[in-house]
């Protein structure tokens, strides 16, 4: 497989049954791409090439971009070390959020799987504590769209209508791990149906 998964070993999102990872295109043309796995006929595909907006730009010279800010101050940011595309899950749609370290992330739905003209930016966030975060996660949503992240150090509540967010902490905890979205069934774990 031509693909490179520069975030390491890292849970995939589900959608349509397949699993969902970003991945770096690396034999021939390189390009920032989504891969899915079919579990059951242990297939593995190209779901989308990123492109335009949700591609970070390169400076060909270096790593290292230049950015302005919103206070119209310009600063260096190492691409390949901090600006990163991840893989989430938004209305039952695969998302792409596209962290700029220290400016925003941009929340790109895929309003119909495998339509490449479909990607709508939903929204922005700018809040440091999540664009300043090396690792960034959608554990769930919820019916009035509020979202909640997994960062680094701890959960975030983010209501995307109000441009709020909130940081939540376990008491006597000192960062977050491991959050995930409790979907009951009614499978028995001895039912041989385990998806």
């Amino acid at each position: 497989m031509p693909y490179y998964f520069p975030r390491g070993v890292t849970p995939g999102v589900v959608v349509n049954g397949d699993l969902h990872w970003c991945a770096d295109h690396r034999a021939g043309e390189y390009y920032e791409a989504i891969i899915s796995f079919d579990t059951t006929n242990e297939i593995s595909t190209e779901v989308a090439k990123l492109e335009g907006p949700m591609v970070h730009p390169v400076d060909s010279d270096s790593d290292t971009v230049t950015y302005l800010d919103t206070n119209g101050d310009t600063y260096l940011v190492d691409d390949s070390d901090f600006n990163t595309n991840d893989v989430g899950v938004l209305g039952g749609c695969l998302c792409v959020l596209h962290k700029t370290h220290g400016i925003s992330v941009d929340i790109w739905v895929m309003q119909q799987y495998g339509v490449k003209e479909s990607w709508t930016k939903r929204f922005t966030i700018t809040q440091k504590f999540i664009t300043k975060t090396s690792h960034l996660r959608v554990v769930c949503e919820f019916q009035d769209n509020e979202i909640l992240f997994e960062t680094d150090e701890y959960l975030v509540y983010y209501d995307p209508k109000h441009n709020t967010a909130k940081k939540l902490r376990t008491r006597g905890a000192k960062m977050s791990c491991g959050a995930e979205k409790y979907v009951s069934t009614l499978a028995s774990l001895g039912s041989g149906t385990y998806c």
